[in-house]
């Protein structure tokens, strides 16, 4: 009933714009290290998970859906006070082997025009994938977390922007930049 009315998509606007606020003020205190950024990141994502589901990106709200329950363990054990970063090299190298291989297999279909499927959608599909490992390298405090980071962030603003989600696609290169932030603090504290 509602959604016929011309109020629906101010109000999806509104959520994204709300989600979006509360996912930005997660990734600061996130890369902080502070326990209470779990609580707005499970916020964001559970308004998120709904929006990504009324614009039909499946399986980002699969991804904001897993991440409000890995939000929820995060918290927890950032409770139990788990504050000391460790590093993984080998998590940066297989990212960055992944970002390499996606740019050369979207440039060599595009270059033969040989995009044959919704390119849109198979991106919604590797971060859907990298999204929950990157947040359980997060949680589990995990300095490599940010090099994924950034390349699910890329890939979500470009999803996001495709599919309409301004303040998502918005969210998510905010989220890039802040990425960066992230990787400083962390690499400070290994």
């Amino acid at each position: 009933m509602l959604k016929t009315t011309h109020f629906w998509p101010v109000f999806l606007y509104i959520m994204e714009l709300l989600a979006s606020i509360l996912g930005i003020i997660y990734i600061f205190l996130v890369a902080q290290k502070k326990t209470s950024a779990w609580i707005w990141g499970i916020l964001s994502c559970a308004i998120f998970a709904g929006l990504c589901f009324e614009s039909t990106l499946i399986y980002q709200g699969i991804i904001q859906t897993m991440n409000v329950i890995l939000g929820i363990v995060a918290w927890f054990q950032w409770n139990r006070g788990m504050k000391t970063v460790r590093s993984y090299p080998l998590i940066s190298i297989v990212a960055l082997c992944a970002f390499l291989l996606l740019l050369i297999s979207m440039l060599v279909f595009y270059f033969n025009g040989k995009m044959t499927f919704d390119w849109v959608t198979q991106l919604d599909r590797i971060a859907l994938l990298y999204s929950v490992v990157a947040t359980y390298l997060t949680l589990r405090l995990i300095k490599e977390n940010w090099h994924l980071w950034l390349l699910i962030n890329g890939v979500t603003a470009y999803t996001g922007f495709e599919n309409g989600l301004v303040f998502y696609a918005g969210m998510s290169l905010i989220y890039f930049i802040i990425s960066f932030y992230g990787l400083f603090q962390w690499k400070k504290a290994s």
